[in-house]
């Protein structure tokens, strides 16, 4: 059983395997993924919902940013071998619960 700073290791060496195939779309998740390990200041295994819905009232993206940034995450939780699905921003809440247009 890997030790907690292997993991770390096995987790980044991923996403860089992550990021290498796939095109530009892959590319860009990955940034994605790294400035939302950034802005959270932990440990990628640490990262979970609070840490998230966090990264989204701080930054404050339009609906459609927001949106790309959720898929990213959906990425992040399969590379952590995660079964549940992160939180989904305020925009995408929004709608699900008949928020109307966000435009």
């Amino acid at each position: 059983m890997p030790n907690k700073s292997n993991s770390s290791r096995i987790f980044y060496i991923r996403l860089a395997n992550y990021g290498k195939k796939g095109g530009k779309n892959r590319a860009k998740k990955k940034k994605q993924i790294e400035l939302v390990i950034k802005h959270c200041g932990c440990k990628p295994a640490q990262i979970g919902k609070k840490q998230v819905k966090a990264f989204f009232r701080a930054k404050n993206y339009k609906p459609s940013t927001e949106r790309d940034y959720y898929y990213a995450l959906c990425d992040f939780w399969v590379l952590l071998d995660r079964t549940s699905k992160p939180p989904k921003p305020p925009a995408i809440t929004a709608l699900n619960k008949g928020g109307g247009n966000l435009g």
